[in-house]
């Protein structure tokens, strides 16, 4: 019986050291986001050799940060055992941080707040490793005074409703701007005022033909919502050459009254176009 005993503890400390050492990762992915729309688009890349650390809920950095992500953009923490930590980004010269939980699939969006922080994740026995802490980079651009942008066809939400829009836009606020944007339930916006114009050209978009200043255009506005004023529309276009196909455009619109800081938009949509295209001129 004694050696019985003896063997039983042996085992049973096994299993509490098996359990102490059991995997338990932080990680996953960093990547170019070229429309800046915080959500991993099916051809943006990742981004290879970006800084990141890890620290615990104390704030402490642990022994085995910083790393730097792969050739592909992936990184991965082993941690030394379940509590909370948060992973904090340092980006690259030229870059800053995507807009971070977008689109409402934790899979593909972005995790990270404007100084390249996630949230606290805690890792237990049942929930030992999260690979879902992303963050997307945009690229510093200088922005143009001239210029202006055209464009229409449709564009699809996560949830497969489409969104028509039309527009002429121009890098100049003075001149004359428009953009309608359209969708299932009688939905209308049209554009009244635009309030800011960021016109800049990606060097890793080849927008041409025709060649343009330019190929991103983001910009802030106000506009009539179902024939109410006041409401607030926030987008990126983006034109990346003929004939049209890798085009993209995001779009929020929040209606009237609410606060874009924290209110929930009406229309949230974002990905590349299936139909018409976006033309910089």
């Amino acid at each position: 019986m004694k050696y019985l005993n003896k063997f039983v503890s042996v085992v049973f400390i096994i299993m509490l050291l098996s359990a102490t050492v059991s995997a338990t990762l932080v990680g996953d992915y960093v990547w170019y986001d070229t429309n800046c729309d915080g959500i991993q688009d099916a051809k943006e890349s990742g981004l290879a050799g970006v800084k990141n650390q890890l620290y615990n809920s104390a704030g402490t950095l642990l022994k085995e940060s910083p790393t730097l992500t792969d050739g592909t953009g992936f990184y991965k923490f082993s941690v030394p055992d379940y509590g909370s930590y948060y992973v904090i980004f340092l980006p690259p010269t030229g870059y800053f941080f995507s807009p971070r939980y977008q689109g409402g699939n934790t899979g593909i969006d972005s995790n990270t707040d404007a100084a390249g922080k996630t949230d606290p994740t805690t890792l237990t026995v049942d929930f030992p490793e999260d690979l879902t802490l992303d963050a997307g980079l945009c690229k510093e651009t200088s922005p143009l005074s001239e210029g202006r942008m055209t464009g229409g066809g449709s564009v699809f939400t996560v949830d497969d409703v489409r969104v028509t829009r039309g527009f002429e836009i121009h890098c100049d606020l003075s001149e004359p701007n428009n953009i309608e944007v359209n969708w299932p339930g009688g939905n209308n916006f049209h554009l009244l005022d635009l309030k800011s114009a960021d016109c800049t050209d990606d060097p890793n978009i080849i927008q041409e033909p025709p060649a343009a200043p330019f190929d991103t255009f983001k910009g802030e506005g106000s506009g009539r919502l179902n024939g109410i004023d006041g409401a607030i529309i926030d987008f990126v276009f983006v034109d990346a050459g003929e004939p049209g196909k890798s085009d993209t455009a995001m779009i929020k619109i929040w209606e009237v009254g609410a606060n874009p800081a924290v209110d929930t938009p009406v229309l949230f949509v974002s990905g590349y176009l299936k139909n018409g295209n976006v033309q910089a001129h």
